[in-house]
């Protein structure tokens, strides 16, 4: 549907005289995730995304933390993470775009069945929140991993998440939950989670083609 709306529009648009002059009513970020190929197996920098999204036309730009090896094997995360925000916000200002969220992965199980491992991923993730802050995001996107049995899995996810809320809101960034494989991709049982959480700034992120809950 949304894929028919943006065709509608663009055909539409295309077929005005005055086309040039017409503003589109809304703003368009790239995903990192979109050429993780490139990254990965290509061996483009990371720090070249700035550079593919402007060109491509988008207006702002998603980061996938996961993607910077550097940050994600350095001894000192802290201080890699100083670096990330420091280059990428030179490299926004550079093509005029804007940082919109980063998404966060590999950085613990925040619904693990273990305290200290709980503990020890919302520490990693308050990191990124102040990274996203000084970046002047809107979010970090989290997932909700861990445990398997789903009474257990709504409590921990709860007691996570609203750390994680709690922390971030003075900071004015909003923590979301993507539907990411396991529990987190049962629609119901990941809205017993965000509702009973109750803050303004915890949602979700939706992936449309992720409701598989079958493990691989």
């Amino acid at each position: 549907l949304i894929f028919l709306i943006l065709n509608f529009l663009s055909c539409k648009s295309e077929n005005k005289t005055d086309a040039s002059n017409q503003k589109i009513f809304f703003k368009t970020s790239l995903a990192q995730w979109s050429i993780h190929n490139s990254i990965r197996e290509d061996g483009v920098s990371p720090y070249e995304f700035a550079r593919i999204a402007h060109e491509l036309g988008f207006d702002g730009l998603e980061y996938v933390n996961d993607l910077y090896s550097e940050v994600t094997e350095s001894q000192d995360k802290a201080s890699a993470i100083k670096e990330f925000v420091s280059k990428n916000n030179d490299l926004a200002a550079k093509y005029n775009l804007k940082n919109v969220l980063i998404m966060i992965d590999g950085e613990g199980d925040l619904a693990s069945s273990s305290l200290e491992e709980r503990i020890l991923a919302v520490e990693n993730h308050k990191l990124w929140i102040d990274a996203a802050s000084k970046m002047k995001c809107s979010a970090i996107r989290i997932n909700l991993k861990g445990e398997k049995e789903i009474e257990n899995w709504i409590k921990y996810s709860i007691e996570s998440l609203s750390a994680l809320g709690k922390y971030a809101k003075p900071l004015n960034i909003n923590v979301i939950v993507e539907n990411h494989g396991g529990l987190s991709s049962n629609a119901s049982l990941l809205m017993k989670v965000i509702n009973q959480v109750n803050l303004e700034n915890c949602g979700t992120l939706p992936d449309f083609g992720n409701f598989c809950m079958s493990e691989g």
